[in-house]
């Protein structure tokens, strides 16, 4: 596949997350509760029987895994919601956050960009879909997909946009090798090399939903 059919596929996919979660939270369905059910392995966490692989309690935050996706409910208002992830709270501790952000993320609006050439797009699309369901849940905002440069025909279409050429809130998803976040004021950067950039999307995530807390 070249890069311009994995840039299309990643763009299209990002846009039919996003548009599918526009038209859910026109008519308010997003919001729609969802049952909650307390099962046996809950109970047991609770009680106290907790083994960090399969169920513990984090920040009073009940996590089991289910299915290969760790599993918990999140209050908004008074309305319970189930949060699914690939990783646990206690595999991403350990992930550096610089920085700071500014009051650009108090927008409706944010940008979620990427390089449309980069070499790992399958996880940067992954990354991509989580942050697009979770932004609107969490912060009530909706994600615009964009391109860090024009450079394929997928992008032609596109706003472009990176953290130096805008004072909209930005999230860009990059491919590094040193795995952090970086908050630089109107942008917020996601960076690691392959599954890593899934791995600080979802402390991010966290981080929104309060579930996570930055140290000092």
């Amino acid at each position: 596949m070249s890069d311009s059919d994995g840039t299309k596929n990643l763009l299209i996919a990002i846009g039919v997350v996003v548009i599918v979660f526009g038209l859910l939270f026109s008519v308010n369905l997003f919001f729609k509760p969802k049952p909650v059910t307390v099962d046996s392995l809950v109970d047991k966490t609770l009680s106290g029987e907790q083994n960090p692989e399969t169920n513990f309690v984090y920040h009073g935050f009940v996590f089991i895994e289910v299915g290969g996706l760790w599993q918990t409910q999140w209050q908004f208002k008074n309305t319970q919601y189930i949060i699914l992830l690939h990783y646990s709270p206690l595999e991403l501790e350990n992930i550096k956050i610089v920085g700071d952000i500014n009051s650009s993320f108090d927008s409706k609006e944010i940008y979620l960009t990427f390089d449309p050439l980069g070499s790992e797009l399958k996880y940067v699309a992954m990354s991509a879909g989580e942050i697009s369901l979770n932004l609107v849940r969490a912060l009530n905002t909706i994600p615009v997909a964009a391109c860090s440069r024009n450079e394929t025909d997928a992008c032609a279409d596109r706003p472009i946009i990176n953290c130096s050429n805008t004072d909209k809130p930005v999230i860009f998803l990059k491919e590094s090798n040193e795995t952090m976040i970086d908050l630089k004021g109107n942008c917020i950067i996601l960076q690691g090399a392959g599954a890593d950039i899934a791995k600080v999307s979802e402390r991010m995530i966290y981080q929104w939903y309060g579930i996570m807390e930055r140290e000092q």
